[in-house]
């Protein structure tokens, strides 16, 4: 029997589902461990999410005679890229621009402006 109940599809939460934090935090290992405090939410990201793109290079060590018998890794790496959406978010400006400059001032009440 079918059951629409049984079917689930993967989304984050509306605060964004990608969390971002300095060079040497230390980030969980597992799925259970909660993020250090370090950590603060990227806010609202693209529709496309979070992509991960691995590259990977080999050599391959061959015998006398063409047979591969060792394929060897000699390079690999792993970046994530996405989109922000949050312009106005400190935590993505200061990602984007660095933590030392962006400034964060308090917005204050201006006086209406008086007319004729």
């Amino acid at each position: 029997m079918s059951n629409s109940a049984n079917i689930v599809a993967g989304k984050p939460l509306a605060t964004g589902g990608v969390r971002i934090g300095p060079l040497g935090a230390t980030a969980p290992t597992d799925a259970t461990t909660a993020l250090d405090a370090a950590f603060v939410s990227a806010g609202y990201v693209g529709e496309d999410g979070l992509t991960e793109t691995t590259d990977r290079s080999t050599e391959k060590v061959k015998a006398w005679g063409g047979d591969i018998v060792k394929v060897l890794q000699t390079d690999f790496s792993v970046s994530y890229s996405f989109t922000f959406l949050e312009t106005l978010n400190t935590d993505v400006l200061k990602a984007v621009y660095g933590d030392d400059n962006v400034t964060v001032t308090a917005a204050t009440p201006s006086p209406a402006p008086s007319g004729p």
